[in-house]
């Protein structure tokens, strides 16, 4: 899945980009159309076509609560070909991972000294007749000096600016579930889980019916929308404590 950080102002809550997710949707397409010239092979056109025409119906901060959201829908049978999970505010995150000292330094040029003599000496040995071990031996050897040499020569220029090893990722920081407008109503309604109505009584008969398992529950959506004003609002009971 390929994301495009969407364009939109750092400072807005949380509630207020769920509800502009159709803006948010339309710089991916527009960034997408951009980048195209560039990286053709890269977007999806089908995708960004498919994103364009979808509803966001929740908003997760782990990946993993969002896939459990989507399989949630699909136990209950819902066509989840219509969904589509997006990472969005993407950040680069470093993860520091040690102090780098000259000893790494030279072991790991020794290292990749290793791999590139030992690969040289493999295609020598396999296109020149006359090669042997000899042949590997002396590619290695040679391939490590060099690496040692310009290793050490890279690591004294750099005066010490950067003295530890780290390893870079792309994350997210929320996970939106968007499904095709047309099912968007019908996904929203199973993710919010049953809801009983009634007199006290009435609503215990139906919560000792139900008798259902609530870790097997989708994790908690986005804000259900507001009720009709106009409705007589009827007594309500969440077995989930919502």
């Amino acid at each position: 899945m390929v994301f495009i950080r969407p364009w939109v102002n750092q400072n807005e809550s949380l509630t207020h980009k769920f509800f502009k997710v159709g803006s948010q949707v339309a710089c991916l397409v527009w960034a997408s159309t951009e980048l195209e010239e560039h990286m053709p092979n890269r977007i999806n056109m089908d995708s960004a076509a498919r994103i364009k025409g979808a509803t966001a119906i929740a908003i997760y901060d782990e990946y993993s609560d969002a896939q459990r959201a989507v399989d949630y829908l699909s136990d209950r049978e819902f066509p989840v070909e219509y969904c589509t999970i997006v990472g969005t505010d993407l950040r680069s995150v470093e993860k520091v991972t040690g102090r780098l000292t000259w000893g790494k330094v030279m072991g790991a040029g020794a290292l990749q000294g290793v791999i590139w003599g030992i690969g040289l000496g493999l295609l020598m040995m396999l296109f020149w007749p006359g090669a042997g071990l000899a042949t590997l031996v002396m590619a290695v050897a040679i391939f490590i000096l060099i690496n040692l040499i310009t290793t050490a020569i890279t690591y004294q220029v750099s005066g010490g600016n950067r003295d530890f090893t780290s390893t870079t990722a792309i994350v997210a920081t929320h996970y939106e579930i968007l499904v095709d407008r047309q099912h968007a109503a019908k996904a929203r309604s199973i993710l919010a889980g049953p809801t009983y109505t009634g007199t006290p009584n009435q609503v215990a008969q139906q919560d000792a019916a139900a008798s259902q398992d609530l870790s097997s529950w989708a994790p908690p959506a986005a804000p259900s929308p507001q009720p009709d004003a106009n409705q007589t609002p009827q007594q309500t009971f969440d077995p989930r404590g919502n």
